[in-house]
């Protein structure tokens, strides 16, 4: 029997300050639909070495990333799985993207950390989303383990397509919340956070975020991944901002 979903909301904006922005639009031909998609592969194919030419490497995490098969609970340790899906909805179609999520530990030691030290995240790639439009797997949107220590997190960046960047740190000192999201977890816990869903609306200059529950796909992935954690895992989901303000000119690539 899948276990209950519990939500937990710590320290989270009800009313976030939103100060949208507006920017002028790029030339969106993949992500509108404007050229047919014969087109619009030939064009990939041959821009696709410029763009990873032009992809720095992504940060770097203090703490490991996706955590391989484990026999037992690493000591002192929480494990959490996370689902990102980043998309914008175009006025033609539904469009996925490639972006990051990052996240910090709130502790004391927060306000002194230098501005891009995370403590994990998904960072995706770009790589994977060309492989994905052939069919074959789409490793930007699957589930990923994280064994992390105990604590309190804030999403602390997120980043989507050539320039979308969400504004301000993830906590905000003034209003003492998170701007975009937490999550908290002891040792022992093995959590699943759901599926976090991110739109950018580009038009209103905010991305429109939501957690969805996907305890069923998470017991399979982890049946097959991590038998050991699937027997232990609980669904408490991450809790987000509806709408979170973005600038432009900070992007991924």
């Amino acid at each position: 029997m899948a276990p209950a979903v519990v939500s937990a909301a710590p320290f989270l904006s009800a009313t976030p300050r939103l100060g949208l922005t507006r920017s002028p639009i790029a030339p969106r031909f993949f992500a509108t639909g404007l050229l047919p998609m014969k087109f619009a592969r030939c064009f990939a194919a041959l821009a696709l070495p410029f763009f990873l030419a032009a992809c720095g490497a992504p940060q770097s995490f203090r703490q490991a990333t996706d955590l391989p098969a484990v026999a037992a609970l690493p000591s002192g340790k929480a494990i959490v799985v996370l689902t990102v899906d980043l998309r914008e909805q175009t006025l033609i179609r539904d469009v996925p993207h490639v972006g990051d999520v990052f996240f910090r530990k709130f502790d004391e030691t927060y306000p002194r950390r230098a501005k891009d030290d995370y403590d994990f995240g998904v960072a995706g790639s770009v790589a994977a989303d060309w492989r994905a439009t052939f069919g074959k797997a789409d490793d930007n949107r699957a589930p990923r383990v994280f064994a992390i220590d105990p604590g309190t997190y804030v999403i602390e960046k997120i980043k989507i397509g050539s320039t979308a960047t969400a504004i301000g740190p993830g906590y905000d000192p003034r209003r003492e919340r998170a701007r975009f999201g937490s999550f908290t977890v002891r040792a022992g816990d093995i959590v699943n956070l759901g599926r976090l869903v991110i739109y950018m609306e580009w038009f209103d200059g905010y991305f429109a975020a939501r957690i969805e529950d996907n305890s069923a796909a998470i017991h399979e992935f982890l049946s097959q991944t991590n038998p050991a954690l699937d027997a232990a895992v609980q669904t408490t989901l991450l809790s987000v901002v509806p709408k979170i303000a973005f600038e432009t000119g900070n992007g991924r690539f």
